[in-house]
């Protein structure tokens, strides 16, 4: 099986869809926490200040935009497709979040 075969599936896109923003949002908690604790840090600062949306938002778009650009160059558009799903969902999230 060729490598482009293993990187060309739903499952890949959905993968990097779902981990790249976590992995952003994580960074972003580390470098703004001051040592609080992870829940702690979303709801004091990020509900309270209203502020959770935006940085579900900018996680989401910095972080899915360029792989998405990768996948569609080099013709892996199964594993873009999976993103583009998961980046949907993402948006109905904080859609909901938004309204609540």
């Amino acid at each position: 099986m060729k490598r482009s075969a293993k990187i060309n599936t739903h499952t890949f896109g959905a993968v990097i869809g779902i981990g790249v923003p976590v992995f952003l949002m994580l960074a972003f908690w580390i470098w703004q926490s001051d040592g609080e604790g992870l829940i702690t840090f979303f709801v004091r600062e990020l509900v309270a200040k209203g502020v959770l949306t935006n940085v579900i938002s900018a996680s989401i778009f910095f972080g899915n935009l360029p792989p998405f650009m990768i996948l569609c160059r080099t013709d892996n558009l199964k594993a873009a497709r999976g993103m583009l799903g998961v980046t949907i969902v993402w948006a109905i999230a904080v859609f909901i979040i938004k309204l609540t």
